[in-house]
C-alpha cells in the first residue's frame, strides 16, 4: 500500500496540482525533504523547490494561510505551536 497523505494529503496533492497551493509548513525538528526533491502524491509528483525554516509563527500572514490551504492564519500557527 502506498504511503501517499504522510506528507501531502489527497486534498492538498490535488489543489498543489490545481495551483491553489503553493508552499507547505511543518513543524519538524530537521527538514525531512530537500530542495529539487519529489514526493508522490495521490495527484502526481510534488517537487520541492525551497525549504525554509520558519522561525516565529507569529509572523506568518493571512497570505501565508492561503497559500497553504489553511482556512485561517489561526489555525496556521495553531498547527505549528
Amino acid at each position: 500500500m502506498p504511503r501517499w497523505g504522510v506528507l501531502i494529503s489527497t486534498p492538498v496533492a490535488e489543489a498543489i496540482r490545481a495551483g491553489t497551493v503553493t508552499q507547505a509548513f511543518r513543524r519538524w525538528d530537521v527538514p525531512r525533504v530537500k530542495v529539487g526533491g519529489l514526493q508522490r502524491t495521490p495527484a502526481g509528483l510534488v517537487r520541492f523547490d525551497a525549504v525554509s525554516q520558519v522561525r516565529d509563527p507569529a509572523k506568518l500572514t493571512e497570505r501565508d494561510a492561503r497559500r497553504a490551504g489553511v482556512k485561517s492564519l489561526a489555525a496556521l500557527q495553531k498547527a505549528l505551536t
